[in-house]
């Protein structure tokens, strides 16, 4: 047996790695019961095969997205280098965790997690939900129009998009959509 069933992988990476082993040795052990001479050395697929020539990239609202794969305004985007990582790891798009003028950030407060009004009996047993489990970023919206300006040039195939938020005044949601755009 081989990948995560048995062995000593450690990754998802290394585990994909033991089960072609294990293929490539039991190809051989069935080919040889039929004197077939196959190489001693294993001939596997390298990571890039013809598979990743194919286009997966959409369109939409005129804007090209390598892949359709992306992270929303969430905790995985907290900061620039995690959607730095998650480019570097393939994903197509991001959106930026929500951020706002200077004057309106905020403090999250823990616990995040607390127990919703749709919890109960009437909605199954032990049911619960989560009620503002993270407002917005806590980060500047100098910081996020720097990391934006960064990011799209260092992956310039990449679609960044900016999460923002404002208080109910035009004024600010004009301010703030510029310096995104801008960015």
């Amino acid at each position: 047996a081989g990948g995560d069933i048995g062995g000593t992988a450690n990754t998802t990476v290394e585990s994909v790695n033991d089960g072609k082993q294990a293929s490539w040795h039991m190809h051989k052990y069935i080919q040889s019961l039929y004197g077939a001479e196959i190489s001693s050395v294993p001939h596997l697929p390298l990571f890039y095969t013809p598979i990743d020539l194919v286009d997966i990239s959409v369109e939409m609202a005129g804007l090209k997205f390598p892949n359709p794969f992306g992270l929303a305004s969430a905790t995985p985007t907290t900061s620039s280098p995690m959607i730095r990582r998650s480019f570097e790891a393939g994903w197509g798009f991001a959106l930026t965790k929500t951020f706002s003028l200077d004057k309106d950030i905020v403090t999250n407060v823990s616990p995040r997690i607390v127990r919703g009004t749709t919890s109960g009996p009437i909605y199954g047993p032990g049911q619960s939900s989560f009620l503002n489990i993270e407002l917005i970023s806590e980060k500047t919206a100098a910081y996020w129009c720097k990391s934006i300006t960064e990011l799209k040039m260092d992956f310039p195939d990449n679609i960044v998009i900016a999460s923002i938020m404002c208080s109910y005044n035009k004024d600010d949601w004009t301010e703030l959509s510029k310096m995104a755009e801008a960015a």
